[in-house]
């Protein structure tokens, strides 16, 4: 057993610790390339016959994604050869004499700030022309030298001084001439070996995922080939991969795209690479893979965008769920009250212990156990909750029997220096005559964070969409009798749609064309041009925030249901967009309309609301809301000064919505499921706008009314 313990140790170091490398030979030094994969880290390493020097870059992304920081790690790295090869004036030689006496190769060496073997070259005697030499370099850097005579006097002692100070200065000469062409080559010859490096052991097929076949011209012919395209996603970048489909040893990569890169800009980079032909029918080829790569790259950024506004939600739970406890005030159960009923004796209620729950700054239940004439009684508010204002106010009655008591009577709710109403969804005990602190329900507490997913598309018509939204429901309980509160709550609210909606045009209105003889001088100015159905306005928008307030409250308490009738004031914020096209007029007297330019502005409406809510909280880890309403919206101006904007159709529109809440860990969060299912419906053109829609929620407390175990 231990034996395969080890190799399994051994297998799994391996993999962690992997290492591709790459050796090749430039100016006569050897050099590799090394990807650490389990480390991410990019090595460049000088290596001679002693020793091995290597420079070591720790990556910040992984394995493809890594191409630009390893371009730039090269670049810097072979900066000081570039910048030797940039000036020969310094350049020194050290020639054998006695090659001139043989046909042999020679090496020729400089000092310049890095000693390298710079230059092989090849002395022979002219066939034609005695005492005269024939030099061929050999380096194929150095290929764009032509062959040279050099004429020696026929003294042999002097050939070696002679030799050296001729091609001394030649070489000088020929290398500052050409020494562009030189860096050049230098440059693509450690690049193309990186480029091997990086396609066959980093950036492997096998990463990629297949994208499309396409059939293109290339540049270097009039033939057209088929190529099958391969994509790589993560992070804020993407990659292609094309492989000839009759050759697939070779491969292209194109990158790395931003993901927000547009068609155009896409089709100019493939381009600009010259390996495909630019002409229209290409471009038409690549705009279609650009499509194939846009809705994986959409998918991407949509997946990011809901974990990025889920981790601010879980921030925001967190810090509600984490904050300091502060007290509002101390509620002290009396030791006794009296019971009164019309023509009988007064009884006494001796108490012993309370339990009371709240839920929305309201004691939602309330126990009292006791004894009366020395037998034991239990008091349960069965028929309505109590706002804690109740505590104080001997009006608010219930009974045992024919007998009544007040609420005021049995409890002391004190005024200390943080005195208020706000009181947090909890569950506390009472000794009779002892005082209790209750905790204080934070601002924060009352808002609740959302993000939808419209999966159907029905509120977009496009799936996928991101729907951010914000509640703040506070409660009032202004005025409160028994069943009956006046003013119970007031609610602030603002969704936007962060997908499908603020940027992309399929959450626009599409008005008619404009056409127009001088479309540069068009002004957006003539009332009866601009215009469309007012549903639009809701069918449409891409901000939708409001106010709304409980005027009317009857509890149902049996059915844990409270029946709100609510007035509230609603903000629309759509898109508009237009084409604008240019008439032209030929000679013939038709008029030909091209377009000019899209152009678009927003529409702000306000708009009322009346409905009937119906507000489901049972004791338990889910609660509802049902609503029913009438809502009718004005356009009341666009975020450009000169435009005139009018609507039709100015009918009510009919609102039915559903909304379900469920808590994920009720014992531990406050956050879970929010699901919404309705509508409006448009009663002057029959038109329905449907709503279908799963949320995460960060703060389900004032929808759900559950008290977490401690």
């Amino acid at each position: 057993m231990r034996k395969v313990y080890v190799i399994f140790l051994l297998f799994s170091v391996t993999i962690l610790h992997s290492q591709e490398t790459a050796e090749f030979e430039l100016l006569g030094t050897k050099y590799q390339y090394l990807f650490e994969k389990g480390a991410n880290k990019f090595s460049i390493c000088k290596i001679s016959s002693d020793e091995k020097s290597c420079k070591v870059f720790t990556l910040k992304n992984n394995d493809a994604f890594a191409l630009p920081e390893m371009q730039s790690h090269l670049k810097d790295y072979f900066t000081e050869l570039r910048d030797s090869l940039s000036t020969y004036d310094s350049l020194k030689l050290t020639l054998n004499v006695e090659t001139l006496k043989k046909d042999a190769l020679d090496a020729i060496y400089f000092n310049q700030p890095v000693s390298l073997k710079a230059f092989l070259i090849e002395l022979t005697e002219s066939t034609q022309d005695t005492n005269t030499y024939v030099l061929k370099p050999l380096n194929p850097a150095f290929s764009s030298i032509e062959n040279i005579l050099l004429k020696t006097s026929k003294d042999t002692a002097s050939i070696k001084s002679d030799l050296e100070s001729k091609i001394q200065q030649f070489l000088i000469t020929s290398l500052n001439n050409n020494k562009n062409d030189i860096i050049k080559n230098v440059t693509q010859a450690y690049t193309n070996e990186y480029d091997s490096f990086y396609k066959g052991k980093i950036a492997k097929t096998e990463d990629y995922s297949y994208l499309t076949t396409e059939e293109l011209k290339l540049i270097s012919s009039d033939t057209t080939e088929k190529f099958i395209w391969y994509k790589l996603i993560s992070n804020n970048i993407f990659y292609l991969k094309v492989i000839p489909k009759e050759d697939t040893g070779k491969n292209t990569i194109y990158g790395p795209f931003e993901l927000g890169i547009g068609s155009s800009d896409f089709v100019s980079q493939i381009i600009e690479q010259r390996q495909f032909a630019g002409d229209a029918i290409n471009k038409v080829t690549l705009e279609k893979v650009y499509l194939k790569v846009e809705q994986p790259i959409k998918e991407l950024r949509i997946q990011k965008e809901k974990e990025t506004q889920r981790d601010m939600l879980l921030l925001i739970a967190d810090s509600i769920e984490n904050k300091n406890i502060e007290y509002s005030g101390s509620l002290t159960l009396n030791k006794e009250f009296i019971l009164t009923a019309k023509d009988k004796h007064p009884k006494v209620f001796k108490v012993d212990s309370a339990t009371i729950s709240f839920f929305n700054n309201r004691a939602d239940m309330i126990v009292i156990e006791g004894t009366v004439d020395g037998k034991k009684e239990v008091l349960i508010n069965n028929n309505y909750s109590l706002p804690l204002r109740a505590f104080n106010d001997s009006t608010q009655t219930n009974s045992l029997g024919d007998y009544s008591y007040s609420y005021g009577n049995i409890f002391c709710y004190g005024t200390g220096k943080t005195f208020n109403y706000a009181i947090k969804n909890d569950e506390i005990k009472l000794t009779s005559g002892k005082s209790v602190k209750l905790k204080q329900r934070d601002l924060m507490d009352y808002f609740t964070g959302i993000i939808f997913s419209d999966f159907l598309g029905l509120n977009n018509n496009t799936n996928g969409i991101i729907i951010a939204e914000a509640q703040m429901r506070l409660p009032l309980n202004l005025v409160n009798y028994k069943y009956i509160t006046f003013f119970d709550n007031i609610t602030f609210y603002l969704t936007a749609n962060l997908f499908g909606g603020l940027e992309n045009g399929n959450r626009k209105i599409k008005l008619e064309d404009v056409n127009s003889k001088d479309p540069e001088s068009f002004l957006e100015n003539d009332p009866y041009m601009f215009k469309t159905d007012n549903f639009n306005l809701l069918l449409n928008n891409s901000i939708d925030g409001g106010i709304r307030t409980s005027i009317f409250t009857y509890e149902i308490k049996r059915a844990s249901t409270f029946m709100h009738i609510r007035y509230g004031l609603r903000f629309l914020s759509t898109g508009v967009e237009y084409n604008l096209n240019e008439s032209i007029t030929s000679e013939n007297g038709n008029t030909v309309n091209s377009l000019y330019e899209k152009r678009d502005f927003r529409v702000f409406a306000i708009g009322q609301e009346i409905e009937t809510n119906f507000e489901i909280r049972p004791q338990s880890d889910i609660g509802a809301d049902l609503t029913i309403g009438l809502n009718w919206f004005g356009a009341t101006g666009t975020n450009k000064n000169d435009i005139k904007f009018n609507t039709y159709n100015n009918s009510p529109n009919l609102k039915v919505m559903a909304n379900l809440y469920s808590l994920v860990n009720p014992n531990n969060s406050k956050s879970g499921l929010f699901f919404r299912l309705g509508g409006h419906y448009d009663l002057g053109n029959y038109d329905l706008y449907p709503q279908i829609m799963v949320g995460y929620a960060t703060n389900l407390t004032s929808f759900i009314n559950k008290v977490q175990s401690k």
